[in-house]
């Protein structure tokens, strides 16, 4: 299960269609706040918690924030349009913690969440 968290409604919608192709169960949420919330009724079922950074309410970086407080082991990827580096730099040590730049293609979010659901072994 992965949890899609960007305040984009396409975007939502075409991550939660790519992944559903791919036999990858999806719940998404408009902002942070709603990702939480979402995120700690359904926390034993989630594998993959794929963060944008930018959005309303609240930030990428809190939400992030609150999710460790949660489950400091789920798999979340951080999507950006800015630099791996600037963005990864600020919640380093987290080795659950990857990145995926946007814009991105279908192969590579397919990509990025099949091979976090094997290391999960989901």
């Amino acid at each position: 299960m992965v949890l899609v968290i960007d305040d984009e409604a396409a975007l939502r919608e075409v991550i939660e269609e790519i992944l559903e192709l791919s036999a990858i169960r999806c719940l998404s949420a408009a902002n942070g706040q709603e990702g939480l919330q979402l995120f700690i009724e359904n926390q034993s079922i989630i594998d993959v918690v794929l963060l944008d950074m930018q959005m309303p309410v609240m930030s990428g970086g809190d939400t992030l924030r609150e999710l460790r407080k949660v489950n400091t082991t789920v798999e979340i990827v951080l999507m950006s349009g800015y630099p791996e580096g600037s963005t990864m730099e600020k919640f380093r040590p987290d080795h659950h913690l990857s990145y995926l730049e946007k814009p991105f293609t279908l192969e590579k979010l397919t990509m990025k969440i099949e091979g976090l659901l094997r290391k999960r072994g989901a």
